[in-house]
């Protein structure tokens, strides 16, 4: 200890001369650390330069990777096939055409120009001919039926009177209307699965018998006499009324006799109660038709052939021109409702007009040409590919054209 104190400035001194030397070899050590970096950025910089002058700016258009990886030419559908795909898909293969070549069997692709075997020259295609081929006839083009394999075929003519989705529409009908022929819950107007079973006029329900007049002018004592039908007893039963006095919705406006003596006929004059402004004329015994055409139709609500007898008891409905009426469908979301009014009726062609409203009582959006009820052309044939749903059986009390009013009318 005396030996420190006597020697302090000594030791003071050596560790300052020490610290002065370990930073001298600090710095040393980062000068060339820096002239070392300084070397290596120059040789980068010299080694990016050409001829002593710099790089043009690179153009990035020239970087066409992500634009390759777009190009839907290099695109293989798994399932569907595109039109305007010569590629076919993954499941689907391309469509094939023999050799034009009677020497040649060789398999060429449709769009092919010339054979690679013998070097034939192929015929050109249509305008719309890859578009528009229907190899089946069905009615649905191959290119279609190629994009659902699982229940559509190019070679299979009977696919499409067949209905999917279950939605009460046949493919072909969905494929015409442009809906999604696997989805249940889109289908085209309701209205295009009515038909017309026919059109009439009604009979009115009142019938001249005879006018007793008790030799009086004042035709306010006459008494006329109508014939009509009683519902209750199912019998023909007389009434006799007073000019002014109504009965069975129709009110008598007058009688008389056309002609005189024992040749004379007599005649009355009647009005619908709700329609003052049309008028009927009755001779004795004869039947008068009304003014109103009377059609009825059926609700096609299910396409099978072993339903159609059911379809015709529970969905056939009658209704006068003008009317309206509602059609339902069941959907996942709920029950689906749509409005019509009868337009008009042909009684030559037995067919009739219809069209879809915004609301009950509101303006037709969609006129439909209904046609006659063809058993032949209405019925739908069975699914032969997997359906992956429920089978096409109607739930007993299901939802129909009109409930609670579904029993049948003549």
């Amino acid at each position: 200890m005396d030996i420190f104190i006597k020697h302090y400035e000594k030791v003071v001194l050596e560790f300052f001369l020490l610290l002065l030397l370990l930073s001298g070899v600090l710095v040393l050590g980062a000068f060339d650390r820096s002239k070392k970096e300084l070397e290596q950025k120059k040789q980068e910089a010299v080694s990016k330069a050409k001829g002593g002058s710099i790089l043009p700016t690179l153009d990035p258009a020239r970087f066409t990777a992500e634009e390759n990886l777009r190009d839907t030419r290099k695109t293989l559908a798994i399932v569907n096939t595109a039109k305007d795909d010569p590629k076919g898909s993954l499941i689907v293969p391309n469509r094939y055409v023999k050799c034009f070549s009677e020497k040649c069997n060789y398999l060429l692709a449709l769009s092919s120009d010339t054979c690679p075997f013998c070097d034939t020259k192929q015929l050109e295609l249509g305008k719309d001919s890859e578009e528009g081929d229907d190899t089946d006839g069905d009615g649905i083009p191959d290119l279609v039926e190629q994009k659902y394999p699982a229940f559509l075929h190019y070679l299979n003519p009977q696919d499409a009177r067949q209905d999917y989705d279950n939605d009460g529409f046949l493919n072909i009908e969905e494929y015409r209307a442009q809906t999604a022929m696997d989805d249940p819950d889109v289908f085209p107007p309701l209205g295009n699965l009515v038909r017309c079973i026919k059109t009439f006029r009604r009979p009115l329900p009142l019938q001249l018998r005879n006018v007793d007049t008790y030799n009086s002018t004042d035709k306010a004592k006459w008494e006329i006499a109508l014939n009509y039908f009683d519902v209750r007893t199912q019998r023909q039963r007389s009434r006799t009324l007073l000019i002014g006095e109504s009965f069975m919705d129709f009110k008598l406006l007058d009688a008389g006799f056309d002609g005189e003596g024992d040749t004379a006929a007599a005649f009355a004059i009647i009005s619908p109660v709700n329609d003052p402004n049309t008028r009927y004329r009755l001779a004795q015994n004869l039947t008068v038709t009304s003014n109103d055409v009377t059609v009825q139709f059926v609700y096609l609500y299910n396409r099978m052939r072993e339903y159609q007898r059911l379809v015709l008891t529970r969905f056939v409905t009658v209704k006068n021109v003008g009317e309206e009426f509602h059609l339902q469908k069941q959907k996942s979301t709920g029950l689906h409702t749509e409005y019509y009014r009868i337009l008009a009726a042909d009684e030559t062609k037995n067919t009739i007009t219809i069209g879809r409203l915004e609301a009950p009582k509101g303006e037709v959006n969609l006129e439909i040409q209904v046609p006659p009820y063809n058993l032949n052309d209405d019925v739908g044939l069975p699914n032969t590919a997997p359906m992956g749903g429920g089978d096409m059986g109607m739930p007993p009390g299901g939802d129909g054209m009109m409930p609670g009013n579904m029993r049948r009318q003549f």
